[in-house]
């Protein structure tokens, strides 16, 4: 995009082939602090193993953009990388979608919403300590996450929302949770998270496995 966080940094092996997979990271920061820079290391690694690796950026919260937005952001640098490998001769079989924090959020929100119709077939998502469900952690408020979640879903929903969380807001809060939008056609997931995190609470990732 034409944005200043619109961007991404692609990593390609130096052998590659005609055909290649592509590791796509997407990197936390709460969506209003951090760059796909923060990835360059493990893409530099991830291109030694064999995948065309690539990290993205993308528009945050305090650009007025919501988690719709960013969602959107991300099936637009998945067809901007498509292009651009098969403008090189390379043709991407399988994408993994990889992130941290708010960025495995978007990862899970996208790689569950888009699996049809995603320009390149999506092998797996790894989520390492997404947020899934902001309505749990609202109510719950055991870490930062859930102090903080009304705030968070204000940005992420684009719809102010009330800290008492009133019941007709949930099915919008709902919206922007992972694990209201698991079935058993979304991506396999690799689901990674220590249990002292004071950020995202540990029962995030637990509820997404077991749901």
């Amino acid at each position: 995009g034409d944005g200043a966080c619109e961007f991404y940094d692609m990593f390609i092996p130096e052998n590659v082939g005609a055909n290649a997979d592509v590791l796509l990271t997407v990197h936390g920061g709460a969506w209003i602090f951090g760059n796909g820079s923060e990835f360059n290391e493990d893409c530099r690694e991830a291109a030694k193993a064999g995948f065309v690796a690539v990290n993205m950026d993308y528009q945050k919260i305090q650009n007025g953009v919501n988690a719709y937005d960013m969602d959107d952001e991300i099936g637009t640098a998945i067809a901007s990388i498509k292009t651009e490998l098969e403008n090189l001769g390379i043709t991407p079989d399988n994408i993994i979608l990889a992130g941290h924090s708010a960025g495995a959020h978007l990862s899970l929100m996208y790689a569950y919403t888009h699996y049809n119709d995603c320009p390149v077939n999506i092998a797996f998502v790894v989520s390492n300590c997404a947020p899934t469900d902001f309505y749990k952690d609202a109510v719950e408020q055991t870490t930062q996450m859930g102090k903080l979640a009304h705030f968070a879903l204000t940005g992420l929903t684009g719809n102010y929302i009330f800290k008492s969380l009133p019941e007709n807001q949930k099915e919008l809060i709902d919206s922007v949770s992972p694990v209201t939008m698991v079935t058993s056609e979304v991506p396999p997931t690799i689901v990674v998270q220590g249990d002292k995190d004071e950020m995202v609470p540990f029962s995030n990732s637990a509820d997404l496995y077991n749901a």
